[in-house]
C-alpha cells in the first residue's frame, strides 16, 4: 500500500506526475542479464521507473512505463500495468520507483523477472557435431550430463556420439 507515502527531496519525477506517493525498491544483479519489471497486480494507475545510481539526486533513468496506456518506453503495453525491460550488469544495484497517478492511494505491486546471460566458452549454439577444438571450433551433438574436477576441467557426456568430452578452463575440447 502507498498510504502515507510521499515524495522525498531530490527524488525523480516520472512523466511530469504530480502524484508524489512513491514506493522504492532496490536490487543488485548477481549476473549480467535482462530484467522485465512490471506493476501487474497493482490496484491503481501508476508509473514505473528503473534507475541506477547511488543517491536520489544522482540517479540515471534506464526506462519508465505508464499503466493504463500504451506509452511504456521499453517494451509496450501490458494491460493496466506499467512495464520496463532493462539490461543489467553483475554487481550493479538498480532502484525501482513506483508512483501513483494523480496521488491515488491503494496497492502498488512490483514484479521482477530476471534472465541471466549464458555465454558458451566451448562449442557453438548454432552448429552441432562431434569435433574436438578450442572455443567455438568445438562441436557437441547432445551434451546431457556434466561434472567438474578440482583443476577446473568439465567432463561432458555427449549422448548422440556416446562419448565423454573434456573441456579445459581455456575452452579446449578433447574426446576421451
Amino acid at each position: 500500500y502507498n498510504y502515507g507515502a510521499t515524495r522525498e527531496a531530490g527524488e525523480p519525477v516520472l512523466h511530469a506526475n504530480a502524484g508524489g506517493r512513491t514506493l522504492w525498491w532496490k536490487w543488485t544483479a548477481p549476473h549480467d542479464g535482462v530484467i522485465v519489471a512490471d506493476t501487474a497486480g497493482s490496484e491503481i494507475l501508476n508509473y514505473l521507473g528503473v534507475y541506477e545510481g547511488s543517491s536520489p539526486a544522482a540517479l540515471t533513468q534506464l526506462g519508465f512505463g505508464i499503466s493504463g496506456t500504451s506509452a511504456n518506453t521499453s517494451v509496450g503495453f501490458l494491460g493496466d500495468a506499467a512495464r520496463v525491460n532493462v539490461n543489467v550488469r553483475a554487481g550493479q544495484t538498480y532502484a525501482f520507483l513506483v508512483d501513483a497517478q494523480q496521488a491515488a492511494q491503494g496497492v502498488l505491486q512490483l514484479n521482477i523477472a530476471y534472465a541471466w546471460t549464458i555465454t558458451p566458452f566451448a562449442g557453438s549454439t548454432s552448429m552441432s557435431g562431434s569435433t574436438d577444438g578450442t572455443g567455438a571450433n568445438a562441436r557437441f551433438s547432445s551434451p546431457s550430463r556434466m561434472v567438474g574436477d578440482a583443476a577446473g576441467n568439465l567432463y561432458v557426456y555427449d549422448a548422440s556420439s556416446r562419448t565423454v568430452r573434456k573441456i579445459t578452463p581455456g575452452g579446449e575440447v578433447t574426446t576421451l
